[in-house]
């Protein structure tokens, strides 16, 4: 944001895509102690966001029309089921290996962040 070709500000008409898992959660914009997680667990994820608490997607959608909004996750927060949980156990060593190539199983989501981009006027990354 320390140069500005003139993208900003987002003009309506524009295809926008929307990359990002975090532009369509609920908690997203919540910082730190913010999110009401009180409620978490109480009620379905929908309850339990407070009123007027928007996410980037439902807010770009709104002023710039859902047609001109294409969202792609890129990735996924959390799989529903985990096969092995990869841990970081501090200050590790180049020369030490590891798992990296287990990082990044599935390029799809990726590739149709991509597509979704090169369709888009502008491309919003989140």
């Amino acid at each position: 944001l320390l140069k500005n070709d003139g993208t900003l500000p987002l003009k309506r008409g524009m295809k926008i895509a929307l990359i990002g898992a975090l532009a369509d959660h609920p908690y997203a914009m919540f910082g730190g102690y913010a999110a009401p997680v009180h409620l978490q667990g109480s009620h379905g994820p929908k309850e339990t966001v407070p009123v007027l608490a928007k996410t980037i997607r439902s807010a770009l959608e709104e002023v710039m029309g859902p047609d001109n909004v294409l969202f792609e996750p890129g990735c996924m927060l959390y799989e529903s089921k985990v096969e092995r949980a990869i841990f970081f156990p501090g200050d590790v060593q180049k020369e030490e290996g590891g798992n990296a190539h287990e990082l990044s199983r599935d390029l799809g989501r990726i590739k149709l962040a991509c597509e979704a981009s090169s369709k888009a006027d502008a491309t919003v990354l989140v």
